[in-house]
């Protein structure tokens, strides 16, 4: 397996594993919004982030596919992969 293959495996369990806590916190908040003011105010930015890392997620395992097997469109989902992982990196520290 190469070094690029490592790294786009690693993305994937990691945006994986972040979008299902974003997921399962956005679940909480919302069946708990009535305890507390500020989870109301979370609620706001949740669908957006689980989105988000839904889309890093489908788009690193389609990277990961690509490396696998050789597709020649590899390196434009490896290009999706790095420039969703930016996005989302800018989104974040922009705030």
């Amino acid at each position: 397996m190469s070094p690029l293959a490592v790294i786009t495996a690693i993305i994937l369990g990691s945006a994986v594993a972040i979008g299902f806590g974003l997921c399962t916190v956005w679940f909480l908040a919302f069946w708990l919004q009535n305890e507390s003011k500020q989870l109301a105010n979370e609620l706001v930015r949740m669908p957006l982030y689980c989105g988000l890392f839904a889309l890093l997620s489908t788009i690193s395992a389609y990277a990961l596919i690509g490396l696998f097997k050789q597709r020649p469109w590899r390196w434009w989902a490896q290009g999706a992969m790095w420039t969703t992982v930016a996005s989302i990196g800018w989104m974040a520290w922009s705030r």
